[in-house]
């Protein structure tokens, strides 16, 4: 049999448009059955994106739901958000959408005269697997505990309102890490994200046999084929292949700009240090040369006194010279007479 692969967000929506299958699906991530769903105003990305400048606007499908779910106490109203994305994580604008659902005031609600607040839960859908164990889904669920002795709380402390009120429960599906050896009700029904399955001359199909899934899965298979027969989600893979491909070019001209403008940081870096080694020289020389001009006026200093002591003794010689000759003539003068 072959399928849609819900791995482009067009298909994805167009098999969550089912609300049957939707509940189902649900209701086996997060292990709560689904009895209400009704769509949030829907946001998804359109692979006719406008591009600006090497960016596309938007690269990410985000499904959003109320639902009324039975838990372990009874049941509730939440919110649950699906966001899939087939480029590596933002984490920013994961968290910029789970900001607008707590910000909502759609998501405060009353009943039997009290307000109440919404629970977020939050599926994530990646098309990059994490760099730690090898995992098909990873389930965080905030755990209230005793703060002394670190034991973990009765499940009941969950279902209080700042517990639930204030924290959200989250589910990352790592498409790259399913495979076909399925351990559960929820690995199966992921498995038809398997992209091993692929057709090797046209990655918008995956063939898989249909017996191979138990009967739950099969309606969501049979919506996936569905989608091979529209020739309008046909033509809008290939549109949303032609973004992604665009995206991506656009990240890899990114990191290579990004690359070089790291190298001639590197070579400014340099060129500074350089810089800074040739002023220490030249601050060295200058000290030299400060050295040098205190040794000339030293020289100056000691010449000068030398100068005037010579001529102090041009001066004594000049005295004595003129004793000498007035003494001479003295003498010649006593002979003569």
């Amino acid at each position: 049999m072959y399928i849609a692969n819900p791995i482009y967000d067009v298909v994805f929506k167009f098999m969550m448009e089912d609300e049957k299958v939707a509940k189902k699906f649900i209701s086996a991530i997060i292990d709560e059955q689904v009895r209400e769903l009704e769509p949030a105003p829907q946001e998804i990305s359109s692979p006719l994106s406008e591009k600006k400048e090497g960016a596309i606007r938007n690269t990410m499908c985000r499904l959003d739901y109320v639902a009324r779910v039975d838990t372990g106490e009874g049941r509730r109203t939440v919110v649950i958000e699906i966001q899939k994305s087939k480029t590596p994580l933002d984490i920013v604008r994961f968290r910029r959408y789970i900001g607008t659902q707590y910000l909502s005031e759609n998501n405060i609600y009353e009943e039997n005269g009290k307000t109440m607040v919404r629970q977020l839960y939050c599926i994530y859908f990646l098309g990059d697997g994490l760099k730690r164990e090898k995992l098909p889904v990873v389930e965080i669920i905030p755990q209230p505990r005793n703060r002394l002795t670190k034991t973990n709380l009765p499940d009941t402390w969950k279902d209080e309102e700042m517990v639930y009120g204030l924290n959200h429960r989250s589910w990352i599906v790592l498409v790259p890490e399913l495979s076909r050896k399925c351990s559960d009700e929820v690995e199966f029904l992921l498995n038809v994200f398997d992209q091993s399955r692929q057709l090797s001359y046209d990655p918008h199909i995956l063939r898989i046999p249909e017996n191979d899934f138990p009967d739950n899965v099969r309606p969501m298979i049979r919506r996936l084929q569905q989608a091979t027969e529209n020739p309008e989600i046909k033509n809008l893979m290939s549109a949303e292949d032609d973004t992604l491909e665009y995206f991506l070019k656009s990240e890899r001209t990114i990191e290579a700009k990004d690359k070089a403008l790291e190298e001639h940081k590197q070579e400014i870096s340099e060129y500074k240090q350089e810089i800074s080694g040739y002023k220490q020289e030249i601050s060295g020389y200058k000290q030299d040369i400060l050295e040098y001009k205190q040794e000339i006026l030293g020289y100056k200093q000691a010449l000068a006194e030398n100068t005037q002591t010579i001529e102090k003794m041009n001066n004594n010689f000049a005295e004595i010279k003129q004793l000498l000759q007035l003494n001479m003539r003295n003498g010649n003068a006593g002979k003569m007479n």
